[in-house]
């Protein structure tokens, strides 16, 4: 994400005179943040594998920076930030806290709560 939300928010938050810096910015680094990260990691897998015996199942996964959003991390403060559509996204998932579930909207807790009921089911 070159803005730090998804493409839909976009408008909300990015001023129609400041896209050619952020053009420019996204030339100059293309990958971004995640992009140079796996590279990186990529590379110290590599390196590390050269020098020592990794445990088993060993990845490039385990040497990247964890993303809070995606591996369903958030702090209470951080879940409070995000949006509707953000939190939607976000229960599909993640395990919440109370505070977290406390914080979703009646229907978001009903979908929440069905998930956790199926995925029991799952390994029943």
């Amino acid at each position: 994400m070159l803005w730090g939300c998804p493409i839909y928010m976009v408008g909300k938050y990015l001023p129609a005179d400041e896209v050619p810096y952020w053009l420019e910015l996204y030339e100059n680094q293309p990958w971004g943040f995640r992009g140079l990260d796996r590279v990186m990691s990529k590379t110290a897998l590599q390196v590390c594998s050269s020098n020592s015996k990794l445990k088993p199942n060993t990845s490039v996964m385990d040497f990247m920076w964890p993303d809070s959003y995606r591996d369903g991390h958030l702090s209470d403060d951080e879940f409070a930030g995000l949006s509707y559509q953000e939190r939607e996204s976000y229960i599909e998932s993640a395990t919440l806290t109370d505070q977290q579930f406390s914080l979703l909207e009646p229907e978001l807790q009903i979908r929440y709560e069905k998930r956790i009921i199926q995925n029991a089911k799952n390994i029943i």
